[in-house]
């Protein structure tokens, strides 16, 4: 279960990765050498301190890395100065908010000295919004290796399998995998050309990541079913594999009356449980879905869509003739439409008296032999 979300701050709440280029930029000409965009890239989401030591050795300069780092502060300020302050990530202030709301504990784990880290969280307005702050300052091992994350996360109270991670940089990547937590790695053009193959998503912008989308991001890598939505009675999750047994013994039982593809009766193991997950649920953010009870926490329905956008569905024996099947493939058919589908549609045979009495309640209408379809723009 997703508990926490933990951010980094440069270049994932702040654009800040450009300013501090610059910044190091200026101070190595001090030194009559030139500092390159590529040679800085290895250095975005690592400590001050390491930093510093790796430049004095590579440009053989006969100050400290303590000097270099002070020096380094100072240009940074005046860098900061001239250009009006740090620009907030766009959006990104608004995503912690939603998170906040959602009930996530939250925690910043950055790099950057504790007074940067502060300042920077009170000018965007979300100092408030964190449970936790960590400077990797104050730790001995800077990214990628894990401690700082795994500092955050004890001090959070989780486990770290019940975190996931925001970074905008290789070395915070590896960071959170080396950690054990989910990662969704921001793609931040300030940050330069960072790999960030390792993360389990991908996210290009803030403006739509509401808590969804870190749910979704967290089910489908640790591969356990996700709550998708809610209808009056039941809960519709997506199916794991002892949901596919129990579909299975329903279909091969109740096999004239389901309302899903012939072909797709021979294929459910636990492969296909696998693949259906990977591909169906990450990449059309539907399927078929399994519906529980509130009440009970038991299988009532399944319901849900393939990729020709066919409704299909079947409840339980024991639940026929109370209204499930309607509840299930209602809720089925708002969630699509919020998603942008537009039409649906539902095979029925001329036997099936029983579904073709529920597409006439759902608004299906006839459009040629055993077809419906239904309009939901």
């Amino acid at each position: 279960m997703l508990k926490a979300v933990i951010f980094d701050m440069d270049g994932v709440l702040i654009n800040s990765e450009a300013l501090y280029y610059e910044a190091n930029r200026r101070l190595l000409l001090e030194y009559g050498h030139t500092y390159t965009k590529e040679y800085n890239e290895q250095f975005i989401g690592s400590t001050c301190e390491y930093m510093w030591t790796q430049i004095a050795k590579d440009f053989n300069l006969s100050v400290s890395p303590e000097e270099l780092n002070n020096k380094g502060r100072e240009y940074k300020h005046i860098v900061v100065r001239e250009h009006g302050g740090q620009d907030p990530v766009p959006y990104a202030a608004d995503c912690v908010r939603r998170l906040k709301e959602a009930g996530y504990l939250l925690a910043v784990a950055s790099s950057s000295p504790m007074d940067s880290i502060e300042r920077n969280m009170k000018e965007q307005g979300i100092y408030e919004m964190f449970d936790y702050l960590v400077s990797g300052a104050t730790l001995n091992a800077p990214k990628p290796r894990p401690d700082i994350f795994l500092h955050a996360a004890k001090n959070l109270g989780v486990m770290p399998g019940e975190c996931l991670v925001v970074e905008d940089s290789c070395n915070g990547v590896m960071a959170a995998v080396n950690a054990g937590m989910v990662c969704v790695g921001y793609i931040n053009p300030d940050s330069g050309n960072q790999d960030l193959s390792a993360a389990d998503y991908l996210l290009e912008s803030f403006e739509n990541a509401d808590p969804g989308f870190f749910e979704l991001a967290y089910c489908h890598t640790v591969g356990v079913p996700l709550h998708v939505f809610d209808t009056k009675r039941l809960s519709a999750y997506e199916m794991d594999e002892s949901d596919l047994e129990v579909l299975k013994k329903l279909m091969v039982s109740e096999k004239d009356i389901f309302d899903m593809e012939t072909k797709n009766r021979e294929m459910f193991d636990k492969q296909y449980m696998e693949n259906y997950r990977e591909y169906m649920y990450k990449f059309f953010e539907y399927g078929l879905w399994a519906f529980k009870s509130k009440d009970t926490g038991d299988t009532v329905c399944f319901a849900g869509f393939d990729t020709d956008d066919h409704l299909g569905y079947i409840v339980k024996p024991k639940y026929r003739g109370l209204g499930y099947a309607f509840e299930a493939a209602m809720g089925s058919i708002v969630y699509v439409k919020d998603i942008g589908l537009r039409e649906v549609f539902l095979n029925v045979a001329d036997e099936n008296t029983a579904s073709r009495r529920l597409a006439a309640k759902l608004g299906f209408k006839n459009i040629g032999g055993d077809e419906y379809r239904l309009e939901i723009c």
